[in-house]
């Protein structure tokens, strides 16, 4: 009986280190893969400006060397109010001073150009003189001591070391120019159609970007009797404004006839196919979807396509031009890659 027992426990032990034995018999290995993915904002820079494309009937200047108008309580213009003291007139909205309220004053309504971009671009505004026959241009410390008609066009910036500049006073352009500062943290990051993209921060206003304005200014000589002037220059202004993006990213302007003209639309960033992407307010502010009946607007579709994108016409007639007369008009789209193009212009 004894020996069984040993037998027993000498076969129990032999099977199991016989078992630990084939465990260590054989190598094993194991492997695996990872795949990086890249997460960024491939178009990391965005130009965005929103800037007048017609100035209008902003530049129209009204010379008055004599006071004649305020002597005849302002009859030949409806007995509009004049601001007191002044050679050189430009006609304004309502504009409140410290002791009246005018219909014209020495200086013209300002144009503005917003900076929406994601760094600062740079403006230039120029402007020149036709038929200047009859009177002689100076600067604005040169308008009198003599009995010479001479007239002063004085071009002003908001900002800038550059910001003043007469008119005409040589065979050159008068130039002013300045840099618009980015607004800071004025976007975020989407994800929109497959891809990240810079869209702007909704809760932002024209009024929370950074700006420029520039607007006319004159004074004519009240010397002169200037009975023999029979026609004053006409002025022409020009404003550009470039920047990192300027020239490929799509733009968009709306002319004071209403033709709404989108450029540089590409495959990617393209035009959208559908009306209620394209808003369009008026003065007051409020956006609405834009009409698609043909009595309202009309496609030019010649250089552009769905496809590859290129130049988008729109026409605005019937009842926007009706509406929105006289009225600054801004419109704007959600393109095809989820981004912004807002612009603006003052229709007839």
């Amino acid at each position: 009986m004894k020996l069984k027992k040993i037998l027993v426990a000498a076969l129990a032990v032999t099977m199991i280190m016989g078992s630990s034995s084939m465990a260590f018999a054989a190598e094993q290995k194991g492997e695996g893969t990872g795949a990086g993915d890249l997460d960024v904002v491939k178009d990391s820079d965005v130009f965005s400006v929103v800037v007048p494309t017609d100035s209008g009937t902003t530049f129209d200047y009204i010379v008055d060397p004599l006071g004649v108008i305020k002597k005849t309580d302002a009859e030949k213009y409806g007995n509009k109010a004049f601001e007191d003291g002044k050679t050189v007139y430009f006609q304004n909205a309502e504009v409140t001073s410290a002791s009246a309220q005018y219909n014209y004053t020495g200086t013209s309504n300002k144009l503005k150009a917003i900076n929406k971009s994601t760094k600062a671009v740079d403006i230039a505004v120029e402007a020149t003189l036709t038929g200047a026959d009859e009177v002689t241009m100076v600067e604005a410390s040169g308008v009198t001591g003599t009995t010479d008609t001479l007239l002063n066009l004085q071009l002003n910036g908001s900002t800038g070391t550059n910001n003043t500049a007469a008119i005409g006073t040589s065979a050159t352009a008068a130039k002013i120019d300045s840099t618009i500062d980015e607004t800071a943290n004025a976007y975020e990051i989407k994800y929109v159609n497959g891809k990240y993209v810079k869209q702007l921060d909704p809760a932002l206003g024209d009024d929370d970007f950074k700006a420029y304005e520039f607007w006319l200014t004159g004074e004519a000589n009240a010397s002169s009797d200037w009975a023999d002037v029979e026609t004053l220059p006409e002025v022409k202004v020009v404003w550009t404004v470039t920047g990192e993006g300027a020239a490929t990213g799509p733009s968009g302007t709306l002319s004071n006839t209403g033709l709404m003209t989108l450029s540089n639309l590409t495959a990617d960033a393209n035009a959208p196919g559908d009306p209620s992407k394209y808003k369009i307010a008026g003065a007051d502010g409020e956006f609405w979807p834009m009409a698609t009946t043909d009595k309202d607007v009309t496609w030019i579709t010649d250089e552009w396509s769905s496809e590859d994108g290129g130049t988008l016409k729109i026409q605005l007639k019937g009842g926007y031009m009706a509406n929105y007369s006289g009225q600054e008009v801004t419109v704007k789209i959600e393109l095809t890659n989820g981004e912004s193009l807002t612009f603006s212009g003052t229709l007839d």
